[in-house]
């Protein structure tokens, strides 16, 4: 879906083989008979042969249905303002604008305060941050996508292999281009090294693997094998350089008491301010945390003074507030790391419901009422119990001892807000795709990519911002490996106990010409790097983007000459007979 139609097109296959078993995958998408209204609307009896909007809308209610999502887009347009449908595809747009800024909002004001504490109490570099953390956070929804796809059909598992290299080939280059573009930087030697060998090696191994059209039950558990090592290297790598750090910093104390080093000199002495002499009532200290005008343009405060920065003010402040009302943050910038109990015993307690609510809506929206309050009910007990703790063990004024702990639990939800808020956003613009009537490869190539790539794009462009452009860098490449290894082992792994041993999973053009042009564009960063003393700057950016558009015009060449069925052809049997020496 993310690099062509046919990707696209095999998981929203998927999507309607689980529910015929009665589950709903975790791919956010459209249904997979689902065609432009207007253009199927001719075969309504109702428009004797022609275009018309009873038909269009008669076609969105059969073949469109909502699967998840807050609304069926589609039926905007076609349906309730059929007679306004230029304004309802300007509503659309508008939609797609908000949901990007509320995006943006996500990443920089809750993701990357909560991310830098967490490598801080990890004591993580930035490079092994984003190789863990980060990459989890974007690649966690692709992973359950691909296991809910691979146990619905070996089709679904296919093409969500597809849509998973065309995505990893979207943040390996596309992102990783605007991060050197805009803020050029020195890459981690050798974690760098290190993570393009793990990943050729990884490619060339899956590569072989597909040449013989299955993948067998040890080969997917040595997938899921290969990443847990990459992890434990990458782990014991940090470990070992923190281990020299601290006899370092053991030195340099000793010599500090033998007179060798001016003690005064050594580090600025940070007084904390003393607290108010009595705490503020509960609810102003509320409003003042959840105030949007604390929040300003670009996180500074003041009252806004264009035109543009009202705007953005106004829309950024219902999912500002709603944020810091669910969010736990802990940001180190501020006094106190931003302790406010009120505000903690609400995020808390909605927290939990936060998660339950971003599951049931894009995880499993075909659930029963039922289970639905099941759920919402034990979500909003466990928060409950857990304001009651925070209530009992923590002050007014001063922050708890466990204040660094909270801020796991902000990484967690705000990835749970870019999760939703990305997964929406692509299906407002899956449905501007088919209002507009163009074609499954361009759909594929250009919106999708985009759409389902947004959240690794805003979640690495805000770190890169936040001044940690090695954390966001790693994480374009640490992302699509944990989507290789961990995503396809497991579900391939869940796809021979559950499905069939071996598993089918066909090699065909478009994933042969994503993996090449993966490969390449791996290969192209290792020497670029080697050339320039891994220095990412301006070209480095260049080159990556100029080689993704390579990849587009290659896809749109093949469909032009080939057409679908080109695409879609396993070319595997034919691939391992040239290798083995056959003309």
């Amino acid at each position: 879906g993310r690099a062509s139609a046919a990707a696209a097109a095999g998981v929203l296959a998927a999507s309607n083989a689980a529910s015929d078993i009665g589950g709903k995958p975790l791919a956010h998408t459209l249904s997979g008979q689902c065609k432009s209204p207007w253009q199927m609307s001719i075969q309504d009896p109702d428009c004797a042969g022609h275009s018309c909007s009873i038909g269009a809308c008669r076609y969105v209610k059969r073949k469109c249905p909502q699967r998840s999502g807050l609304f069926n887009y589609l039926a905007l347009p076609y349906c309730s303002m059929a007679a306004l449908s230029q304004v309802a595809l300007l509503l659309l747009l508008l939609w797609v604008v908000i949901l990007s800024v509320w995006l943006a909002l996500a990443a920089d004001s809750f993701l990357c305060p909560c991310l830098t504490v967490v490598s801080r109490v990890c004591q993580m570099s930035d490079a092994v941050a984003g190789l863990t953390f980060l990459a989890f956070g974007n690649g966690a929804p692709d992973i359950f996508s691909m296991i809910a796809a691979s146990i619905a059909s070996p089709r679904g598992a296919e093409m969500s292999l597809g849509e998973v290299m065309g995505s990893s080939l979207f943040v390996a280059c596309v992102v990783m281009g605007l991060i050197a573009i805009t803020t050029p930087f020195a890459l981690p030697t050798h974690d760098f090294v290190r993570d393009i060998i793990f990943f050729l090696v990884s490619l060339l191994w899956l590569f072989y693997i597909l040449l013989d059209s299955s993948i067998g039950f040890f080969e997917s558990l040595g997938f899921v094998i290969v990443y847990i090592v990459y992890i434990a290297i990458v782990v014991s790598g940090t470990f070992s350089r923190r281990d020299k750090a601290v006899l370092s910093d053991a030195a340099h104390e000793r010599s500090k008491e033998r007179g060798l080093l001016d003690v005064d000199s050594e580090k600025p002495q940070h007084r904390q301010q003393p607290p108010p002499a009595r705490p503020e009532a509960a609810w102003i200290s509320l409003w003042r945390y959840v105030n949007p005008m604390e929040m300003g343009e670009d996180g500074v405060k003041g009252e806004p003074t264009t035109l543009l920065q009202l705007l953005l003010l106004g829309v950024r402040s219902p999912a500002y507030v709603l944020m810091r009302l669910s969010n736990p943050l802990v940001d180190v910038t501020k006094p106190n790391h931003g302790w406010c109990k009120p505000a903690a015993l609400c995020q808390v307690t909605l927290c939990p419901v936060l998660i339950a609510w971003c599951v049931l809506l894009h995880g499993f929206p075909g659930i029963s009422p039922a289970t639905t309050y099941i759920v919402y009910a034990t979500a909003l007990l466990l928060g409950g119990s857990a304001a009651c703790l925070v209530h009992l063990t923590s002050r007014s004024l001063t922050p708890p001892a466990y204040l660094d702990i909270v801020a796991f639990a902000g990484f967690i939800v705000s990835v749970a807000w870019i999760y939703v808020l990305a997964a929406e956003l692509v299906h407002v613009l899956q449905a501007i795709g088919l209002i507009l009537d163009m074609s499954n490869t361009l759909i594929g190539l250009t919106v999708l990519a985009f759409a389902n790539s947004v959240g690794d794009l805003v979640a690495n462009m805000a770190m890169c911002r936040a001044g940690m452009p090695a954390m966001a860098a790693a994480a374009c490449i640490g992302a699509p490996l944990l989507n290789l290894l961990l995503g396809l082992g497991s579900a391939t792994l869940l796809g021979n106990w559950l499905v069939k041993e071996p598993f089918p999973i066909s090699l065909n053009m478009q994933l042969y010409t994503g993996m090449c042009f993966l490969i390449f564009a791996l290969v192209a960063m290792l020497v670029y790097s080697l050339a320039n003393k891994f220095y990412a700057g301006t070209w480095f950016g260049v080159m990556l983007i100029l080689i993704y558009a390579a990849f587009l015009i290659t896809c749109l060449g093949l469909e032009m000459w080939g057409g679908s069925k080109l695409l879609t052809a396993n070319i595997g049997p034919e691939l391992k007979y040239i290798n083995s020496g056959g003309v």
